[in-house]
């Protein structure tokens, strides 16, 4: 069985998860700067002497800021830690360990299950079955090409889900990795052009809301800016961005409250409304800084919150 190649989207998505924090970091003190200016119009611009020319300075290099550090924590604690993220480990067999993934998320045709062992007396099996319910588990032998124990899983519909384990077997030795069959979940293709803006977006608007926060700690004169353009970029990827990738790829625009309970749409409800008030509240008084500190800390504890938790799921008849 050939491996297929990935797609824009989940090499995207594989980027984000796993990319070095100083590949990260660069990006977001690139946004932090920007955020970090003052607004001309709300700082009084101050007389400077002409400064006496020096000989220039090798640049420094880039420190991580308050702001893309808090930001890069919870954007990446909610990353790994969701139920979509790739579940890895290590098993042991005739005194040799092996690394093995299993994805949790599949767009595309049947799910590859693919484990590298080079042990040519190691053979194994796949289990699954449909989640969540008691039919009976399907059992298949995984093939070897090469170094390869691969089979795969059927393709799904959007929104529906099969839980899996793979079980390894060398002469009189038995292993089952993981202990607890795992959940997948198929969903429909999602155009890059639709989510590649949507997760800039999200990302960018929970920055500037960080920036916001800290404005409002130390009394800035910007968090009124700040506070607008941290929701409207909030609306742009929750509001119209994100309902636009729900459907492509689970077949509905919106599934959380009052149609549903699924947690990603709450928590953008929940965000969206905090950042509306706040920008209501520092438009009328730019001395305003209680709201803001609110919906920036929100932001922050909602945006922690595992990614695609109570997401959308397919009720099997």
């Amino acid at each position: 069985m050939a491996k297929k190649a990935k797609s824009f989207e989940q090499y995207l998505v594989e980027y984000i998860a796993t990319a070095t924090v100083e590949q990260t970091q660069t990006a977001l003190n690139f946004f932090t700067a920007i955020a970090s200016q003052k607004i001309a119009a709300n700082a009084p611009a101050a007389a400077a002497k002409p400064a006496k020319a020096t000989k220039a300075a090798k640049p420094a290099a880039s420190a991580p800021t308050p702001i893309s550090s808090v930001t890069l924590t919870a954007a990446a604690y909610q990353r790994r830690t969701g139920p979509s993220y790739p579940v890895r480990g290590q098993v042991m067999l005739g005194g040799q360990t092996f690394q093995v993934t299993l994805e949790r998320s599949w767009a595309d045709g049947d799910q590859p299950v693919q484990i590298i062992i080079a042990d040519a007396a190691v053979n194994g099996r796949l289990r699954w079955r449909r989640y969540p319910t008691d039919d009976p588990w399907q059992v298949q032998g995984l093939e070897r090409s090469a170094d390869v124990l691969q089979a795969s899983l059927p393709h799904q519909p959007p929104a529906a889900k099969l839980e899996y384990q793979v079980q390894l077997a060398r002469n009189e030795e038995r292993v089952v990795f993981p202990g607890r069959p795992i959940v997948t979940r198929f969903k429909g293709a999602v155009s890059p052009a639709i989510l590649v803006p949507h997760i800039f977006a999200m990302f960018l608007g929970m920055l500037f809301s960080t920036r916001a926060g800290l404005d409002a700690i130390v009394k800035g004169p910007s968090r009124r800016v700040l506070s607008a353009i941290a929701l409207a970029l909030l609306m742009a990827g929750g509001f119209v961005l994100g309902p636009l990738v729900q459907k492509a790829a689970f077949g509905a625009y919106w599934t959380g409250v009052p149609w549903g309970y699924d947690l990603t749409d709450n928590k953008t409800l929940i965000v969206i409304a905090a950042w509306l008030l706040a920008a209501w509240n520092v438009h009328r008084r730019p001395t305003a800084r209680w709201t803001v500190l609110v919906a920036a800390a929100a932001t922050l504890v909602v945006f922690a919150i595992p990614h695609s938790v109570w997401g959308s799921e397919m009720r099997w008849k």
